[in-house]
C-alpha cells in the first residue's frame, strides 16, 4: 500500500494503512455525510486535531484545520469539523 523498499521508517513519515470493518462502524456511527467527498465530525469531549486525523485514512492536522478554518488547536466538545471521507 506504501510502496516501501524496507523496513525503517522516519518520524513523521505517513503511511496508508487499511482499515477492518470493525472499526469502520464506529467511525460511521460519529460522522454524517455532508458535500460530496467531506463528512461533518462532531467533536468530542477529549478529541484533538491529531486523534481526528488519525480516524480518517490519508487525513492530516494542517487538512482538518485548512478545510475548517482554523490557526489554533483548540477544540470544543460539539464542533462540526469537515473531514475527508476517505
Amino acid at each position: 500500500w506504501n510502496n516501501l523498499k524496507s523496513n525503517n521508517l522516519r518520524v513523521g513519515q505517513r503511511l496508508n494503512l487499511f482499515q477492518t470493518s470493525s472499526n469502520s462502524n464506529t467511525t460511521v456511527a460519529q460522522t454524517n455525510n455532508t458535500e460530496a467527498g467531506l463528512r461533518e465530525y462532531t467533536v468530542k469531549p477529549g478529541d484533538t486535531l491529531w486523534s481526528i486525523a488519525q480516524k480518517f485514512p490519508g487525513v492530516s492536522i494542517d487538512n482538518i484545520k485548512k478545510w475548517n478554518g482554523i490557526s489554533g488547536t483548540v477544540l470544543k466538545p460539539g464542533m462540526k469539523l469537515k473531514v475527508n471521507n476517505g
